[in-house]
């Protein structure tokens, strides 16, 4: 389980810098399904 700070982290790359859930997922060194799951958990 990540933090809620690196959470927030991975949805503020995806919707104000638009990057791709694969880039986001190679920068922070974690699975795509964990940024997968902090996108959809917003909403």
């Amino acid at each position: 389980m990540i933090e809620k700070v690196k959470y927030n982290y991975i949805r503020f790359l995806y919707f104000n810098k638009h990057k791709s859930q694969r880039a986001i997922a190679k920068e922070m060194g974690i699975h795509r399904a964990t940024v997968k799951r902090a996108i959809k958990q917003g909403r």
